[in-house]
């Protein structure tokens, strides 16, 4: 019995090598994977064996054979962190800093803060927390700051706020990454908001001339700049008006978004070492700044649109809804997967290339079950990829400098 079991295993083994030989050779041909449905049934078939030998064998090759396939066979993509926004529905906000309206406390807090690099690192040792309205007008930002020692140095505006201990929001409204705006405040209150053309890594240009018009309140508990005050935390409350968030994006002349639109959008805090010295603080310049988000970028930079989180405007009651993707936010995702593949093998080989066999991609682009798959053009400045929905009623593409865009491929080749 012990060496049909065996002999069993041994065949299970070459047919699951064989398979993966044979898939493989397909993928590198190019030709479309068979769904993985197909492939999940063909693996689970397996299960009527019963020997314990032979059932971990195959638990084993069932494992191997759908790798990637569940993601490709139920097309969910995984999420970045989410938060629905409610509309004010007629609530007032007094912007004071202290966040203790009824509209602040009937809604939902973000996660805590984690390390900017990622959830396996160190958690921050002070607490951040957010929350988010809107009305017709504004934006509504209203941040919770852990912090023992307030203190803060910039009091210029427009002037490097991220260099003392700040509160940051980037938003991106039209999910291009190109124009999107960043804005800072410290505990003095101090603000620096700026427009960026596109990410610096994809020389992008920061410009400053850019203004928010943001209302803004802020709360300390207790005295700034004061190493004998008794400091808990600081808090912020920000209005920021949507004609000035969708300055020179697609959107521009669209003021408020529409029920269940979704933004992309990066909360985030630098904390910086301090001594005190004759009784002031003084900022360690010696030693780096802690960086903390709501939603880990995997590296020390907040400057990567394709990795932000993602915020979505319901007009439904509080707590009403929960966060749903939309078939754009899908076909940008994969887009970006692509994008990032197409920068990968740049780094390596010094060029992009069309062949989708030669690229690091997940594998439900390569099925055509979920999007179409992709289609890959190659330009003197550098390439568009362009990708459908199944349906073919919504087509994205995206450009070398991550310029992305929805409609006619040469509205995105007339901006470069």
């Amino acid at each position: 019995m012990q060496k049909l079991v065996i002999a069993i295993a041994s065949v299970l083994a070459m047919l699951c090598l064989g398979s993966g030989v044979i898939i493989g050779y397909f993928v590198a041909n190019r030709s479309p994977v068979a769904p993985p449905n197909r492939v999940k049934r063909s693996c689970d078939q397996g299960g009527t064996f019963t020997s314990a030998a032979v059932k971990g064998h195959l638990d084993t090759c069932i494992a191997g054979c759908r790798e990637g396939a569940c993601q490709a066979d139920s097309c969910e993509i995984p999420l970045p962190r989410t938060y629905v926004a409610y509309h004010l529905q007629g609530k007032t906000i007094n912007l004071d800093g202290r966040i203790d309206e009824e509209a602040w406390s009937e809604v939902s807090q973000t996660e805590d803060f984690v390390d900017l690099r990622g959830l396996k690192y160190t958690k921050p040792r002070f607490d951040s927390r957010v929350k988010i309205r809107w009305d017709n007008t504004n934006l509504y930002v209203a941040a919770f700051l852990q912090e023992d020692d307030i203190w803060a140095n910039k009091t210029l505006h427009d002037s490097k706020v991220w260099q003392d201990n700040a509160f940051e929001l980037y938003v991106d409204t039209d999910g291009s990454t190109h124009n999107y705006k960043e804005f800072q405040v410290n505990a003095l209150k101090t603000t620096w908001d700026l427009l960026l053309t596109k990410a610096y890594i994809d020389g992008g240009q920061a410009d400053s001339s850019w203004e928010s018009n943001a209302q803004i309140g802020l709360y300390t508990d207790g005295a700034v700049n004061d190493p004998n005050s008794n400091n808990e935390y600081w808090s912020v409350e920000i209005a920021l008006p949507f004609t000035q968030l969708r300055w020179k994006t697609l959107q521009a002349n669209e003021g408020a978004p529409k029920d269940m639109d979704i933004w992309k959008i990066v909360l985030a805090r630098p904390e910086w070492g301090f001594q005190i010295v004759d009784g002031q603080y003084v900022k360690d310049e010696s030693v780096e700044a802690s960086w903390w988000s709501w939603q880990p970028h995997g590296a020390v930079s907040l400057h990567l649109p394709d990795r932000w989180g993602l915020l979505q405007f319901s007009r439904g009651a509080v707590k009403s809804t929960s966060f749903t993707p939309n078939e754009q936010w899908k076909i940008s995702q994969a887009l970006f997967d692509v994008f990032n593949a197409m920068k990968k093998y740049h780094g390596v080989f010094g060029l992009y290339t069309d062949d989708k066999s030669m690229l690091d991609l997940p594998q439900y682009l390569l099925t055509g079950y979920c999007v179409e798959i992709p289609q890959i053009s190659l330009l003197d400045s550098g390439f568009v990829v362009s990708i459908s929905s199944k349906n073919r009623a919504l087509q994205g593409h995206i450009r070398a400098d991550r310029y992305l865009w929805f409609g006619d491929r040469a509205t995105g080749l007339a901006k470069v």
